[in-house]
């Protein structure tokens, strides 16, 4: 975030109501009329239902006019990715991706699905990579799209990119895969 082509209006961290963090800034960014406004999250890797509550003040971010951008490691399956097989997971690492007993053995994705359904755009889907995994490419683990790109829909229209990066995973660097998103924000009209 250092350059001469924006500036940091206010930033932080809340360490308080997320497992990891969630790290945000707000840019003032010249010739586009209000603030840019970013979260960076790193979700609850064990608990569906934390996931569910750490998302949960985000909504806000995709009301109508709001410009703004929350990326990070949301430990939930993306919208669109296909339901993995999870046999291959070891039993006791089930709880932290499924959901709750009594229900569909099937992916947790309710993190997700509330931002979704708040109107948020997932870069993936809008360039065809919804089923690209991005995490979990450690032994034992099961690939999935983890790692999420998601605008509220006053920036969506900026959104011009989405890449995944193997090199990460392929180098024996991360279990993660990079993942950008370009955005031209000349497309953003000054009333949105």
């Amino acid at each position: 975030m250092l350059s001469d082509r924006l500036r940091v209006d206010a930033e932080g961290a809340d360490r308080t109501r997320y497992h990891h963090v969630m790290g945000w800034a707000n840019l003032v960014v010249p010739g586009m009329g209000g603030l840019l406004e970013l979260r960076n999250l790193h979700l609850d890797p064990s608990d569906p239902r934390n996931r569910a509550r750490e998302v949960s003040p985000l909504m806000f971010l995709a009301a109508p006019g709001r410009r703004s951008l929350t990326v990070g490691d949301i430990n939930s399956i993306g919208v669109g990715f296909p339901e993995p097989d999870w046999t291959q997971m070891q039993r006791h690492q089930l709880n932290g991706q499924l959901r709750s007993p009594g229900e569909a053995e099937e992916s947790d994705r309710e993190a997700v699905e509330l931002l979704a359904r708040a109107g948020f755009v997932d870069a993936a889907s809008r360039f065809g990579q919804e089923t690209v995994a991005t995490a979990a490419f450690g032994e034992g683990d099961v690939p999935r799209r983890m790692d999420l790109v998601l605008s509220s829909p006053a920036l969506a229209p900026a959104l011009v990119g989405y890449q995944v990066y193997m090199e990460p995973v392929e180098k024996g660097l991360s279990d993660h895969a990079a993942v950008s998103a370009d955005y031209d924000l000349s497309l953003l009209s000054e009333a949105a």
